[in-house]
């Protein structure tokens, strides 16, 4: 009987644990997540809750539960969740290992368990041999390593422009991945797909440095590029036509702000000079109202009154008198030059609209403060 390397033990596991269907989706989709080499995840709370399509911090926890209940993992939290698939067995140097090994050509035991190089070609004997005992073992076994698959499959058609690039991006300090590494890694991989993963890898709160060895892991297994992070990471690491368009859309939005301020800037100025304007001259020689004047007068007052507070229609309105009206031209006369200013400015279009309804037709209006003596009240 062979023997399951971790990986698909862990997956064993999950699908033998009798647990509901959407506890073993959620523990398979954790699973997909875990290092290839020692079978750990840090991820942060949002994200996990993402991966599980939860809305919330507490249900994540309870499905932790229920897969840590049968063994299959041990996690622990604060502000980040830390999760071990127990299917890999720990080592000091936190590499998945089995104990009792012997080392031969072509094979490993544990126990009575025979591991064939041949039947499992994905997993090797990582390191020196040493004794323990009686008992020769090795230190760790691992995957296979991506770095010499990406050394021997060099991408003839990248530019060297880009290489460059993608050994910037991965040995950037967020990264810190050793320059053999990243050399081997850019010169199999373009450099958008690279920059992508490695914004990803900053952007879902892995510690800088650590772990790097992930994105040639994401890269080497195809997976699919994420959606760009436009992060700190993202903007060090730009290409020239990436700076060049955004140079451009700055200053389209430059122009766009200054022709917005210079339209300001003209509508201010044609207020300020609309406010300053002049009021038209009353006429020279008012004449006594007829009695059609006064009249229609009087109707506008009583509608202007209904669409005012009765404060305002006191101070603004009352007093005021038809002084005259002749070819279309009302004047009104008024008790002083305070309140013609006002009227003018604030009630000329309301009132000519009531008059030419009531006259039915177009008429003009002209505000004129009456001579002293005849001023009702003493109004100055």
């Amino acid at each position: 009987m062979t023997s399951l390397p971790p990986p698909e033990q862990a997956r064993s596991d999950i699908l033998g644990s009798g647990l509901s269907k959407t506890t073993i989706a959620n523990a398979l989709a954790l699973l997909d997540r875990a290092h290839p080499y020692n079978g750990h995840i840090t991820i942060t709370k949002e994200s996990l809750c993402d991966l599980w399509g939860l809305v919330n911090w507490g249900s994540a926890q309870r499905y932790l539960g229920r897969i840590a209940q049968p063994g299959i993992i041990h996690y622990t939290t604060n502000r980040w969740v830390y999760v071990t698939f127990r299917a890999w067995p720990p080592t000091e140097n936190g590499a998945p290992s089995l104990p009792n090994r012997r080392v031969g050509s072509t094979e490993m035991r544990v126990g009575s368990t025979v591991f064939d190089s041949d039947e499992n070609p994905n997993w090797r004997v990582g390191s020196t041999e040493m004794r323990v005992g009686s008992t020769e073992s090795v230190r760790g076994v691992y995957q296979k390593s991506a770095y010499k698959e990406l050394n021997e499959r060099k991408n003839e058609s990248l530019i060297p422009e880009e290489v460059n690039q993608s050994i910037a991006v991965l040995t950037d300090p967020e990264i810190r991945m050793s320059r053999v590494k990243a050399e081997e890694i850019a010169n199999a991989y373009p450099f958008k797909e690279i920059r992508a993963f490695c914004c990803n890898f900053v952007a879902e709160g892995r510690r800088a440095g650590k772990d790097a060895g992930l994105i040639a892991y994401w890269l080497e297994a195809k997976e699919t590029v994420p959606p760009l992070a436009y992060n700190d990471l993202w903007r060090r690491h730009r290409t020239p036509a990436e700076i060049a368009d955004e140079e451009r859309q700055q200053a389209e939005a430059a122009e766009y702000l200054a022709q917005m301020e210079a339209e300001d800037a003209a509508r201010r100025q044609r207020q300020a000079e609309a406010i300053a304007a002049p009021v038209p001259a009353p006429a020279p020689a008012p004449v006594p109202a007829d009695d059609r004047a006064g009249q229609l007068w009087q109707e506008a007052l009583d509608e202007l009154a209904l669409s005012m507070s009765r404060s305002t229609f006191e101070t603004w309105l009352q007093g005021t008198q038809a002084q005259s009206y002749t070819d279309g031209v009302f004047v009104i006369g008024v008790p002083d030059a305070y309140v013609r200013d006002w009227l003018h400015n604030r009630l000329r279009p309301q009132v000519k609209r009531i008059l030419g309804r009531l006259c039915q037709r177009s008429v003009e209006v002209t505000f004129a403060v009456r001579e002293r003596a005849d001023q009702p009240g003493g109004r100055v």
